[in-house]
């Protein structure tokens, strides 16, 4: 009886399939493709870390930049609801409350977004 390794030196060596041309090319292009998903998930990750976040003000003041492009009803409605996020008292500015509830009367929210950029001053 033959021990062991005289079987396994009597196997046949095994012979690997060579690759072809359309299979490297196949390897190479997903090897790249994941490369790339790497690169671009690494650069989102890396933005979010390091991007710089708007200041309370800073974000007030784009906000007060974009109501002043509205129709002056839609400005009034945008500045007073920006002046409640930041807690200014709207009810001591006169005529206010008259121009929220009906559209159209002559109210120039110039005096609101004073209000506005003083509170936002004091804190």
């Amino acid at each position: 009886m033959d021990s062991t390794a005289d079987l396994v030196a009597a196997l046949r060596p095994v012979r690997e399939p060579m690759l072809t041309l359309p299979e490297l090319a196949a390897d190479a292009a997903l090897a790249f493709a994941l490369g790339i998903a790497v690169a671009l998930l690494l650069a989102v990750l890396l933005r979010l870390v390091f991007s710089r976040r708007m200041t309370r003000q800073e974000k007030l003041d784009t906000e007060i930049l974009a109501a002043g492009a509205l129709s002056p009803d839609e400005r009034l409605l945008a500045l007073a609801r920006i002046a409640r996020d930041c807690g200014v008292e709207i009810s001591n500015i006169p005529g206010l409350s008259q121009a929220l509830y009906q559209p159209g009367r002559d109210f120039v929210p110039d005096a609101l977004e004073a209000a506005v950029r003083s509170h936002r001053a004091k804190a």
